[in-house]
């Protein structure tokens, strides 16, 4: 995982604005349980593409597995308003 995490962050140094780079190193770092940094790649990708889907459910499930429930009720609704056939989000949305 280390390996990964290090080859995004040097993407993201080469295009800070791929928001996918971020979210991508947002599941990794979440999968290491490094919630408060997941959480911020998944800001950084949300502030890249607020249009990103990925972003949002990202940011739910950081905030679900921290029992962060309403705040992460109200993403997976943003997700789900911007890609309402995200499976995983409507799974976990409820």
């Amino acid at each position: 995982v280390s390996e990964s995490l290090a080859a995004y962050a040097e993407s993201a140094k080469l295009n800070p604005a791929n928001a996918e780079t971020y979210c991508r190193r947002g599941h990794l770092l979440l999968e290491e349980m490094r919630t408060a940094e997941a959480l911020a790649e998944f800001e950084k990708a949300i502030a890249a593409a607020p249009g990103l889907a990925n972003g949002y459910f990202g940011r739910a499930h950081v905030r679900y597995v921290t029992e962060q429930f309403v705040e992460a009720q109200f993403d997976y609704s943003i997700c789900l308003r911007l890609d309402d056939q995200h499976a995983q989000a409507l799974i976990e949305r409820g």
